[in-house]
């Protein structure tokens, strides 16, 4: 006989999931539960790996076009033979030309452009020519590295432009926001689209010639600076988060700096080195270590504070046993007296900490609760062992 189910316990989710299913709540990223359910869907996951395909192909455009076509994309070949599975044809085919009765000469068969080779022809013409000889399959790599080049540049642009005035509204305020916030609006009071074409169409007539700037109107820098100013405001209303943490780093990263050229650096220096050495000149160790401890409090109150202003709510749990792994793991990666190896190892433990959370439950279905505690204790533990100084020591070593 079942027992009859009550209607109040005091038991959390994860203990009542993991009594129902024998297992606790495992959470996962954003990261990877996109990447599950694309794995999921197969025609997302082929489509996918063709657009991967097709960029890389359209990147090495210069090398198809130098090693193997051995034509650039504007080079025209009306006069010229190629050898198509050992036969010689011509790229574009001399018009044939007869008289009719009243001695009229008019054209009977017009030039025929050569088509697709197949790579019968070592990698000449493989999609054909067009009508005035040139490689269309050359022509078409080069366009859709033109595609990128204009997507990925208009993109980093309006980026780091957006990332600029969002700093300056936000650090400065007052009528210096409201100057930058008027000027959006005007943007934004256009269309988007029909705003691009129509830059685009005006300086694609005579370039831009201004302030000292001179773009021809062929140049991929017309596109590519269109696009990245018409998207300017819709970055940019969302930057100000990040751009407040990349100055923040950025400030930590040149005051941590300063301090460790500093007299007092030198005697924190020191007091690692040896500390009865160091107090043999003079340095109290002790004050020294209580100053260090206030300072790094300071650090992750600062962080916190970003960190709770972007989340809305905080709480302990926030704050597990993996994090403070994490931090140690990122010193240790990096360097632990290293300045820059900080910046490194905390990269390199995010993107761990993305593909371990990935990557391991398709390798090991059976994971449980925080798996990665234990790969991330085996990676610390053989970083001690192989690299004690962390990754930047390799730098220093290979400079010296």
């Amino acid at each position: 006989m079942a027992e009859p189910a009550t209607d109040f316990t005091l038991d959390t989710a994860a203990v009542l999931a993991e009594e129902e299913h024998g297992g606790p709540i495992v959470g996962r990223s954003p990261w990877y539960l996109a990447w599950r359910r694309l794995r999921r869907n197969y025609i997302a996951f082929f489509a996918l790996m063709v657009f991967v395909v097709i960029a890389v192909a359209c990147a090495l455009a210069p090398v198809y076009a130098h090693d193997i076509a051995h034509t650039g994309p504007n080079d025209t070949h009306v006069s010229e033979t190629v050898t198509v599975g050992g036969h010689v044809k011509p790229v574009i085919s001399a018009p044939v030309y007869v008289t009719d009765a009243q001695g009229n000469v008019r054209v009977k068969t017009a030039g025929v452009v050569l088509g697709p080779t197949w790579w019968h022809a070592h990698g000449r013409f493989v999609l054909g020519a067009d009508t005035l000889g040139r490689d269309v399959a050359v022509r078409l790599l080069y366009g859709g590295l033109n595609s990128l080049t204009i997507g990925i540049g208009s993109a980093l642009i309006c980026t780091l432009v957006a990332i600029f005035f969002a700093l300056i509204a936000g650090y400065y305020g007052g009528w210096v926001d409201w100057i930058i916030t008027r000027s959006f609006d005007l943007i934004w009071a256009f269309p988007v689209l029909l705003l691009a074409i129509a830059l685009g169409s005006a300086l694609s007539v005579n370039g831009f010639h201004h302030f000292g700037i001179s773009i021809s109107p062929n140049s991929l820098w017309i596109p590519t600076l269109v696009i990245a100013y018409v998207y300017i405001p819709y970055i940019g209303i969302d930057a100000s988060p990040l751009a407040i943490a990349t100055v923040l780093v950025a400030a930590g990263i040149w005051f941590a700096g300063n301090l460790v050229r500093s007299t007092f650096g030198r005697a924190l220096i020191a007091i690692s080195a040896g500390e009865l050495g160091a107090q043999a000149l003079a340095v109290d160790a002790e004050r020294l270590k209580r100053q260090t401890f206030v300072l790094s409090a300071v650090f992750a109150g600062v962080a916190g504070s970003v960190y709770a202003s972007q989340q809305s709510y905080i709480d302990p749990g926030s704050f597990s046993f993996l994090l403070s792994v994490n931090f140690v793991l990122m010193s240790v990666i990096g360097g632990l007296r290293s300045l820059w190896g900080a910046v490194i190892g905390a990269a390199i433990v995010v993107v761990l900490g993305q593909l371990l959370q990935a990557y391991v439950p398709v390798f090991l279905p059976s994971a449980r609760g925080d798996f990665q505690q234990f790969f991330l204790g085996v990676i610390l533990i053989a970083m001690l062992i192989l690299l004690p100084r962390g990754i930047t020591s390799r730098f220093s070593e290979a400079r010296a």
